[in-house]
């Protein structure tokens, strides 16, 4: 009898601790503070916008930044959306997607290219 409670005791802290968790994380990755680096153009992949009014506590602009020209690996940084930079990172990001990416995609074979080389 005494296992058994145990075992409901030990199930509920688990439960307890695993719902605990997966509020503090969430479904969402949210920016709580602005970035202090603009980045630049060049190594921007992309962007998305964090609304205050949805989950998250602030509005932001999230860049998708680029840490390497060979490898996909990007990381985020937040932005105040009210600020100038990045509302022409923004404008400039849009032209870019309509003019489409075969020009960027051949400047980058090249670039990685060239690393290769380096490398080996």
């Amino acid at each position: 009898m005494a296992t058994r409670r145990n075992l409901y005791v030990l199930s509920f802290a688990f439960l307890v601790m695993v719902l605990d968790v997966s509020q503090a994380f969430g479904s969402h990755d949210c920016c709580i503070k602005y970035s202090k680096k603009k980045p630049s153009l060049k190594i921007i992949d992309g962007y998305y916008q964090q609304k205050s009014t949805e989950i998250c506590d602030i509005d932001a602009i999230i860049f998708l930044v680029r840490t390497s020209p060979c490898i996909s690996t990007t990381v985020r940084v937040c932005a105040d959306p009210r600020q100038k930079w990045v509302q022409d990172r923004i404008i400039a990001l849009n032209q870019r997607t309509q003019k489409g990416k075969r020009r960027r995609l051949k400047t980058l074979k090249k670039s990685c290219n060239r690393l290769k080389k380096q490398l080996y």
